[in-house]
């Protein structure tokens, strides 16, 4: 009810809350915490510097003739830059909750109900789903781009940049309605949309997010089959075979490898196990604290050196 009647707090914070909280911090354990921390300053260096870089590069290749410019290459740095953009934003989404936690030291239940109820709870959460699913579209944007390239080579050239502009603000405006949505949904204030993720509950919130996750899902599937698709193409291609293209094909399949690697890492986990509590299944208070700390921002992380 809002009213403290015990003088530890824990008639409005049991201590068996299951999430990353206790009566007293809001992110509880110190390891946690250090994660937290990594994850938000990897993140935000990593993606601030890719973005930085794109941009000098993409202002190069403008300044150039029309003739001259490299379409391809030029289509690649306008979808890295929108995907460091939107990785950006889970280090901006870390930052509020680091800098809350510290706010909230040592008394956190006292605040709860206020922070959970604030447009700054809110915001955190819109970030959090933008940035998952805006990255998510954007790799799959660029896993049929880079398909479409080995498959179709010639006509890969003719890609439009209107055309592709186009399709990511479509995508950006996607992921936008995906992350507000779930405000939509959030009928107490003490439901944070990143770990609603796992619910049990047979209302629209949760049906909305297993739609979400099984979207996300199919889409980590079509990355798989799409880059083993590229990588097969590339191997059964009759160049000549040389210590050069050997070097290369090698150095490809490590980074399709990490590609693949991170994003099943990243989503897998979270989709069955999403599936798995949407079918009643009880799992453990740690699934709660390392999905917000580790596997939701782990992408985030990892994009900058892989797609840069």
């Amino acid at each position: 009810d809002g009213v403290f009647d015990c003088n530890d707090f824990s008639d409005e914070c049991p201590p068996n809350d299951r999430n990353i909280s206790s009566v007293h911090r809001m992110i509880n354990e110190l390891p946690l915490q250090i994660s937290m921390w990594v994850m938000m300053i990897l993140a935000f260096v990593g993606n601030l510097v890719v973005i930085t870089r794109t941009i000098h590069e993409l202002w190069i290749m403008l300044r150039r003739s029309s003739s001259n410019l490299n379409k391809i290459k030029l289509s690649h740095k306008i979808m890295v830059l929108n995907l460091s953009v939107g990785d950006i934003l889970m280090a901006f989404y870390l930052c509020i909750v680091v800098a809350k936690s510290v706010e909230f030291s040592e008394s956190y239940c006292r605040h709860k109900l206020e922070w959970l109820s604030s447009p700054v709870c809110s915001l955190a959460g819109v970030l959090a789903m933008l940035s998952s699913q805006s990255t998510v579209l954007i790799m799959s944007l660029m896993t049929t781009y880079r398909l479409y390239g080995v498959l179709r080579p010639f006509r890969n050239e003719t890609t439009s940049i209107k055309t592709l502009i186009g399709i990511l603000i479509l995508l950006w405006l996607v992921a936008l309605l995906l992350a507000i949505l779930p405000l939509k949904f959030v009928v107490t204030p003490t439901k944070l949309i990143v770990f609603s993720l796992y619910s049990n509950e047979n209302g629209a919130s949760s049906k909305f997010t297993i739609s979400v996750i099984l979207i996300d899902l199919l889409l980590f599937v079509y990355l798989f089959v799409g880059y083993v698709v590229i990588y097969r193409a590339t191997m059964t291609s009759k160049l000549p075979k040389t210590d050069v293209r050997s070097r290369e094909d090698r150095a490809m399949w490590i980074r399709i490898a990490s590609l693949i690697l991170t994003d099943f890492v990243c989503w897998v986990p979270i989709c069955l196990m999403s599936l798995l509590s949407y079918g009643g299944v009880a799992l453990p208070d740690v699934v709660y604290a390392f999905t917000a700390t580790i596997l939701f921002p782990i992408n985030s992380v990892f994009n900058p050196w892989l797609y840069s």
